[in-house]
């Protein structure tokens, strides 16, 4: 008997189950950037108007995203998590790495006040499961501004707030 026609049905059926099941098995939900809540100041006032631009590098996807928001009249600034879905990646072993930025321009001058190299998919592990606050200062020179979580911290003109 003659199998050869009938030997890619093995790999056919498991495609299958794979994408028939994928949402409950194998797709994974990963944050790429937490939440952010910031405020920004300029000699010790709040900043109203200043442009807040987010961006994050995806290096698993090869994708780079951007949002922007702009202060409010407290200097208030607020970015929701960016979360996304991944397949392969739920089930091949490999090492997260997403490049943040985040930078603040106002009077045209623009300022980088995070900078961060994310090695975890999970939810404010940013800061080892603290939430981002930060208060942002435009006339300061940036330093690591957190304890190392991995193997590095964040770095900015920034503080953390409670």
């Amino acid at each position: 008997m003659n199998l050869k026609p009938y030997r890619h049905i093995p790999a056919v059926l498991i495609v299958s189950v794979v994408l028939a099941l994928g949402g409950a098995f194998v797709m994974a939900k990963v944050c790429l950037f937490s939440e952010v809540d910031g405020i920004v100041f300029l000699h010790g006032k709040p900043v109203e108007g200043a442009d807040v631009e987010r961006q994050y590098e995806w290096a698993w996807g090869g994708k780079t995203f951007t949002d922007k928001v702009v202060t409010d009249a407290n200097g208030a600034f607020h970015f929701s998590p960016a979360f996304k879905s991944m397949i392969l990646g739920s089930v091949l072993p490999h090492q997260p790495v997403i490049t943040q930025t985040i930078n603040i321009t106002h009077d045209q001058k623009s300022v980088r006040v995070w900078a961060y190299a994310k090695m975890l998919y999970d939810e404010n592990s940013e800061l080892g499961g603290k939430p981002i606050k930060i208060s942002c200062y435009l006339d300061r020179e940036p330093t690591h501004f957190a304890e190392k979580i991995t193997s590095v911290s964040p770095y900015g003109p920034c503080e953390l707030r409670e």
